[in-house]
């Protein structure tokens, strides 16, 4: 089971996971700017808006040895 961690502000995220997993996946959500340390424990994603630092300590915090970090922006059609 993937365990994500998530900002509970990023709109539509259930329906975009479900489109995307077909493994089972469990989502913690968490506000932005009370992130914990805790929240990220054992997690195997950290889902987070512009709003969050994510540095070298923050991905110190993850149980795993690797952080990604990817700016994607979702663009309507046509533009």
């Amino acid at each position: 089971m993937i365990k994500i961690a998530a900002d509970s502000q990023i709109p539509n995220l259930e329906s975009r996971l479900s489109e995307l997993f077909d493994a089972e996946y469990s989502l913690q959500y968490f506000e932005s700017d009370q992130l914990k340390s805790n929240d990220l424990k054992d997690i195997d994603a950290l889902l987070v808006r512009s709003t969050v630092q994510v540095d070298q300590e923050l991905c110190r915090q993850l149980s795993n040895s690797v952080c990604w970090l990817s700016n994607c922006r979702h663009q309507s059609p046509g533009h």
